[in-house]
Formats: structure tokens, sequence, C-alpha cells
């Protein structure tokens, strides 16, 4: 959200004479982001109102109410999701859906579960089973996703959640999914039921996993028949509030905009009276409603502690320069060169249309069987398997992109290997900061060959370190004292035998901005 104001700030300020037109689509858009563009003094159209104001003015005689979203029978199911056992309990109750099917037996079913993992392996069972199943997530291929949601029952991951229209081939008539959140719930209910008939045939059903407490209250209070106004405030009633982060935005939200000032000032012959100085200055004020100044003082603190990279990018990529300046103009930042992103390139022959893959490092390295690799050796086998263009665009992403390593993966784990992070006793008076740190290791203490690759792994031959908060509390311990999102990037760290979280990059200045009104009071 704040990324895109950013965006949306930069344009209008550096051409403020030129007509821009921001079109946005969201099914759930923020409150925030209209009071923060609205400080732009950017007018805002929304399109439910204006149909509104057409509507009262014109009293269109033809107007009249159609069917569009079907009806559907919901079944609300409990499942200990913190866990990640939503697979076992589909399994467990696939005898229902085999009924369904019984009576039905061309309808055709969607499920959409948050971990790939659990997504591979459920899809595996139910191949096993006899079912025709797709895979449509982020490890799998994604020129074949309209062949794979085709199928008979395709198992996915978020990725269908948005630009997926369920029509034609790919009509779902059951959907399964589990739902950490309120959005979430709703998200993917609407996934489903748009075919705009009052009796669908098949009738459509729907089985939702989510947390004990929300089926509780669920099902102790939905009716035989609610509408889907009805359904979604009892949803959003039902799931405890999320953590919103807005205290990251107000502390470094405008240093994006502040670093791209200092940039385009570069670029100015005149700097004293430009006015595309002023408008940038005068547009991060009324953005983030705190002194330019206050702003650039912060702006140098954070550079100069070389922590100022999470805040400027995103997953190692600023967009915003890269397209303002050319990649090959520009000179790149020794302080981005060294800082770790938590991601692993590694190679998966199991998808040979497509086995270049890059995935949160957690996930790989938990699940997969893997053979660290060196950079060169990823390269060689990128100019071995491509050609033309597609080889070139690989060669050019592997070349400016920067990871914790390279990996072969040789299989899938049987059980998820534990890992932690390995913290020096004097990371203490680090503790409840954002800091660059360059003393960190990551062990494997109960697979004595994934260790042993790890401790190879952490001995760069460039220099490397990581922007990191570091808090002596449990990841769930953190996660329940802060009510962090579901799929917020936290790890296990140990110094000596304690529990402490560590979190890298973005997620450290966002833990940051949060626990500075609760550390006194826990710590």
């Amino acid at each position: 959200m704040n990324f895109l104001l950013q965006w949306m700030a930069l344009l209008v300020s550096v051409a403020p004479y030129k007509p821009f037109a921001f079109l946005l689509s969201s099914a759930t858009p923020r409150n925030e982001f209209f009071a923060l563009a609205r400080n732009l003094g950017i007018e805002i159209w929304r399109v439910q109102d204006k149909v509104k104001e057409w509507l009262d003015a014109t009293k269109p005689p033809l107007f009249s109410k159609r069917t569009y979203l079907e009806p559907l029978q919901l079944q609300v199911k409990s499942s200990n999701l913190r866990q990640w056992q939503t697979a076992e309990k589909i399994l467990e109750n696939w005898g229902e859906v085999e009924e369904y099917l019984f009576q039905y037996p061309k309808a055709k079913g969607l499920v959409i579960l948050d971990s790939i993992h659990e997504a591979q392996m459920l899809a595996s069972q139910l191949r096993e089973k006899g079912y025709e199943v797709g895979e449509v997530h982020g490890l799998s291929d994604r020129q074949k996703s309209e062949i794979e949601l085709g199928k008979q029952i395709t198992v996915a991951t978020a990725t269908v959640e948005v630009g997926v229209d369920f029509q034609g081939d790919m009509h779902k008539d059951f959907l399964i999914f589990e739902s950490r959140s309120a959005g979430s719930f709703m998200q993917r209910l609407g996934r489903i039921g748009r075919g705009s008939c009052s009796k669908p045939n098949p009738p459509l059903h729907v089985w939702a996993y989510v947390p004990p407490y929300v089926a509780e209250r669920i099902n102790n209070q939905i009716s035989a028949q609610v509408t889907h106004s009805e359904l979604k405030d009892l949803i959003m009633q039902s799931y405890q509030y999320y953590q919103d982060f807005l205290p990251y935005i107000h502390k470094v939200g405008g240093m994006n905009l502040v670093h791209h000032y200092h940039l385009i000032a570069k670029h100015q012959l005149e700097k004293n009276e430009n006015p595309i100085l002023a408008n940038i200055k005068q547009t991060i004020e009324l953005l983030y409603g705190e002194g330019f100044e206050s702003q650039c003082n912060r702006y140098e603190q954070l550079k100069q502690e070389k922590i100022l990279e999470p805040v400027i990018s995103f997953r190692g990529q600023n967009t915003l320069e890269s397209h303002l300046f050319r990649l090959k103009s520009r000179r790149i930042d020794p302080e981005h060169l060294e800082t770790f992103y938590p991601d692993v390139w590694f190679w998966d022959e199991s998808i040979p249309e497509a086995p270049l893959k890059k995935y949160d490092f957690w996930f790989v390295l938990r699940r997969r069987v893997v053979r660290f690799i060196t950079k060169e050796e990823m390269i060689a086998k990128v100019k071995e398997r491509f050609r033309g263009v597609e080889r070139e665009d690989h060669l050019a992403t592997l070349q400016n992109d920067y990871v914790l390593g390279y990996a072969v993966a040789m299989g899938i784990r049987e059980k998820p290997a534990r890992l932690h992070w390995k913290l020096r006793s004097s990371v203490s008076k680090h503790k409840g900061q954002v800091v660059r740190i360059d003393r960190l290791s990551l062990e494997a203490p109960e697979d004595p060959w994934l260790n042993q690759d790890l401790k190879q792994l952490f001995h760069f031959a460039e220099k490397k370190s990581w922007v990191a908060y570091m808090v002596n509390l449990s990841i769930w311990e953190l996660s329940d004292l802060l009510r962090l999102p579901p799929m917020f990037r936290i790890y296990p760290a140990k110094k000596q035998s304690a529990d402490w979280s560590i979190a890298f990059n973005s997620e450290a200045f966002q833990l940051w901005s949060i626990m500075e009104r609760v550390r006194s009071e826990v710590l």
C-alpha cells in the first residue's frame, strides 16, 4: 500500500502539470490508503458511489435485480492451522467429498491451501485415489495454469485468489479451503458461485477449515440460511484482529521518497530554486505529516547505520529507482550488495519444463532434500538447459539477484527439518533494535548432513551481512503478543539454549515499529 502511494506521489511531484489518472482495482481497499492519498490532494472517485449517483439521478426504468452470487452450502470445520495440518484434515474428512461426487460425478473442485508443501502432498495423495488433479502454486509451471485449473480437482495456493476467472472449463462446483484471517475467508469463498444461476447444477458445496475458536463461533451463531452480507459480518466478527503495522508507515514510510529526492537532485542543475525538488519536499510533508528536514535526518541516520536498504526496496529490488535510472548507469550501493535476502535459487528436475525456481529459504531447506552448488554452477545449468531470450532473461536475473544461496532439489522430506538461527551472546546489546549484523549462522541440529552443508554455505567468499531485529521471545510468544499476521516472516533463533525470534529486512522494521510501545511491558 505505502509503496504504491510513493509511486503516485513521485509522479505527481515530478510532473505536476501532467494529467495523471490512477485506476486501482481491489475487492478489499484499506481505509488507510484513502486517508494517505487524500493528503496528496488526489481526487478519489469510487465506482460504487458514482454508479449510485447515476442510478439516483436517472432512475433508469429497466433497472432490476439479477442473480450474481449463486447459493451454496457451507460447512465450517475446525483445524489446527498453526501446525500446518489442514491437508491431513481434508483427507480425514474426504468421505464427505466422495459422497458429494457419488451424487454428482461430473462435479469439479478447487482446494486452496496456504502451504505449497501441503498442496503438493495433497495433490499427490488425491492422484493415488484415482482423481485427475492439477496444481497451481508458486512452484508449478505458470504457462500450464489454465490446463491445471481445468482438471477435475485443482489444488492451489493463494496464487488463484486474484486474476482467475473460474468460467468455462475452469468452472468449479465445490470448494475446499483453509483460512487464517477474515479477509482470506471471504476472498477464497468468492472463487465459487459466480455463474448467475439461481439453482446451480450440481449444487455448490464449500468446506472451510478455520481455527477452532472461529469454527465454534460461526457454527453457534450461523442461521440455516444467510445472505452474503450477513455471512461477511459474522466472519469479520469471528476472527481476531491482526496487526496492521501502521506505525511502520509513520516511522519510515517516507524514506523511499526522501531517497528519490536525493537521486533526482543529483540530476538537476538548479538545486536552490528547483520547482521539482520543492514539489517533492512538499509532497513528503503532506503525505506523512512530518517535516522534510526531520525525515531527512532519519534517512541519513539509517544510511549511516547501513540499515537503509530494506525500507527503500521490496525483497532486494527498488522498482522506482530501476525505472527512473537505467541499471547500468546507476551506482549500486555497497550496502545493497552485502545484504542478505531470505531466498534460495534452486533447480528442481521434477518440473522439467521450468526447473529454475526462487523461493523462501525456510521452505526450501525445511521441506526439500537439497545439495548446495555455487552461483557459477547454477549459471552453467541455465546455459545448458535454456535457449534464446529465455536463457538471457534467466542469466540477467541471476547476475543481478542477491540471495542466500543456490541448490539442487533432490527430493521431498518426509518430515520438515528443524532449523534455527544461532545467535552469539553479544546480541543481547542489540535486543529490540534494527541492526546490521555479520555473524549469524543457520543450524539443523537434528540433521547432521544438512547441518554440515549449512556450515559450508555460511562461509561466504564475499562480504555478507543481515539487517535484523532480534527479541528474546519465541516465535509463538511474539505472534500471540503482537497478533502478527499468519504468514508474517519471523524465524526461530537460539542464544545458547534460550528461545529468541529474528526477522530480516522490511519485516525487521515492521516489528521494530510496533514493539517500541510494548517492549517495556514484556521484556
